[in-house]
Formats: structure tokens, sequence, C-alpha cells
């Protein structure tokens, strides 16, 4: 006669196990696919170089892929760990990576000013980023960008649709081009905020750097409350590499001047999922800027951030962003 699992004290012990074990494998296969795993790509330049890229990815490489890339003179830190861990929580790996002269990666000799040309042009920033994902074997992915990676993603996902499943940029328009923006008749940003930019001269030592970075966020981060804390976070990120001078990512704003004219245009032609992202008080980049975006851009969907700038120092807005960004990731997700 079949005993009962209440009839049998062993079979609820040997029950236990069973589920012991498995919620064990279950939950470290879940700690072990959260931690982050960085991951150092060397491709060769065709000009006979190697260039380094510090990439670091969270999450299951068997789920959907997010690509995120930071803005011009900023660096991966700008995504919070946070925020990656809690993208890929929910069943995405996400790979952030600093781009070429930004932090762990390789540095190229600066331009003598923006308005000169620069040793690698706009399109090759796009084509780092299909060589992240190519190294990584990825076929496709969601692309995620901040300011110039926001423009980065518009020329992603318009030469190259085949490798892209949606695209979210944040703080970020058609174009940096001058010839663009005098067309649309698009707001150059605040005097007085590039005046506070202009004016950070950093030396490398961060105690005495700190204060000017701090005005300098405080212009760029809009009404909300700046968190002292996190500001002094991310400003730390910038000296990692003790051998570079932070400063002026000159080299990545003179790419703005070899974005194709016909960007904007292209932008129409867009069919897959786009979210665009702006704050409402962002004296950098205007909100018109990301408007037109979204004006441009067919079916592109548009959130506004109420009082927020063209940076990030505040929790609350950083929950505001997962939220928002995983909402439409989980809409658009391909299974």
């Amino acid at each position: 006669m079949e005993l009962s699992l209440t009839e049998s004290p062993y079979s609820i012990v040997l029950l236990a196990a069973v589920i012991t074990v498995v919620l064990g494998v279950s939950i470290g296969w879940y700690l072990n696919s959260s931690n982050p795993k960085i991951k150092i790509i060397t491709v060769r330049d065709p000009l006979g170089f190697d260039i380094k890229f510090w990439t670091q990815s969270f999450g299951s490489r068997k789920k959907p892929a997010v690509l995120l890339i930071h803005g011009a003179g900023s660096l991966a830190d700008f995504w919070p760990e946070s925020f990656c861990k809690a993208i890929a929580a929910q069943g995405y790996f996400v790979i952030r990576y600093d781009q070429r002269d930004s932090g762990r990666s390789s540095h190229f000799t600066k331009t003598a000013s923006i308005a000169d040309e620069g040793p690698y042009t706009f399109d090759d920033l796009a084509h780092d980023a299909l060589t992240i994902l190519d190294a990584y074997g990825i076929k496709q992915a969601s692309v995620i960008g901040h300011s110039l990676g926001g423009n980065i993603a518009y020329r992603l996902i318009t030469t190259h649709p085949e490798r892209f499943n949606n695209a979210i940029t944040i703080s970020s328009g058609p174009s940096l081009r001058p010839e663009t923006l005098a067309i649309f008749h698009l707001p150059h940003g605040d005097k007085e905020t590039i005046r506070i930019m202009l004016s950070n001269n950093p030396i490398g030592d961060f105690s005495r750097d700190y204060p000017a970075w701090l005005r300098t966020w405080t212009a760029l981060h809009g009404e909300l409350p700046l968190e002292d804390d996190r500001a002094r976070v991310y400003t730390q990120a910038l000296y990692q590499d003790s051998k570079k001078r932070p400063g002026a990512a000159r080299n990545h704003m003179a790419t703005f001047l070899t974005m194709p004219l016909d960007m904007p245009d292209h932008l129409k032609t867009i069919t897959m999922p786009v979210l665009i992202i702006h704050g409402e008080k962002d004296t950098l980049l205007p909100i018109e800027h990301g408007q037109l975006a979204h004006t441009l851009i067919p079916e592109s969907e548009f959130k506004e951030l109420k009082r927020a700038g063209h940076m990030f120092f505040n929790k609350h807005l950083w929950d505001t962003l997962t939220e928002t960004i995983i909402d439409f990731l989980n809409r658009h997700k391909v299974r």
C-alpha cells in the first residue's frame, strides 16, 4: 500500500531535502548571474594600434541583452550599479562600458579644441558599440543611451536596425551638429551653465577638484535636490585611472562635427519601439531637443522628467528612471 506524505515522515524529510537543493541551485544561479563581471575587449584599429574597452555585465547571458552607452566626458559609472542590477533582476543581460577616451578604456591625445578634427569620428563611436556586442556574441539587443550616447543609439538603430530590438534615449536629440541645431532652430545650452562647465579645470587631485565638479553638477541638475554622496561617488570614479587627468572630453565633443547631416531624416524611418526621456529643466540640452526627436520618430514614446536636469544625482529620480525603463523593456521584450 502507498503511503501519503502525511503518513511517512521519511517522505517529508526527502521532499524537504529536494526542495532545499532546488532552491539552493536556483538562488545560487541568481546570485552568480547578478554579480557583475568585468570583461576587457581589445580590438585592432584600422590604423594598426590596439584599442582596449573596459566592459561590465550583469545577469545571465542567456537573457535578452541591454547595452548602456554613456555621454561625452562621462563613463560607465554614469549608470549606477543598483540600476544595472535592477534591470538584470527583471531577466535581462545588462552591459555597461567605458567608451574610448573614458575611464578604464583606451585614451587618445586630446585635440587642441573641440573645433579641431579629433583622432576619431562619431561613427567610430557607434562602431565601438557594435564591437562590444560582437565580443559578447550578441546578435540583437536593446540600447539605452544618455546625451551623446543617445545620439549613438539613434545612429545604431538607423544604420543597423537588424541588431536592435528597441531603444531608449535620455537627455538627447536628433543631432549635436551645429548645422542641424540651426536648421531646426533648436536652443543652445544656458550660457551660465556653459560658463560654469568651462570654468571647471581639474588638476587631477580629487579633493581639490571636487568643489568645481560640484558646481558643475549643480548647474546641470535642474531643480531636484542634488545628493552629495551620489555626486561624490560618481566624481571619484572619474579619477579611477591615476595616470589620466580628468577634464573636458574634447575628443568626444569634436565628434559632434562629424555627425552625418542627414541623421534627423533617418529618424523618420525608424519602425522599432523607441522611448525618449528628457529632463524638464535640462539647461545643457533643453527639452526641445528630445521633443523634436519624438516628433520625427513615428510611434515613439516621450517621458518628461519633472524638475530634472541633464545629470542625475537623486535617488528618487533614479527610481523613476529605473521603473520607467523596466516598464518599457518588459512591454517590448523579445521572448
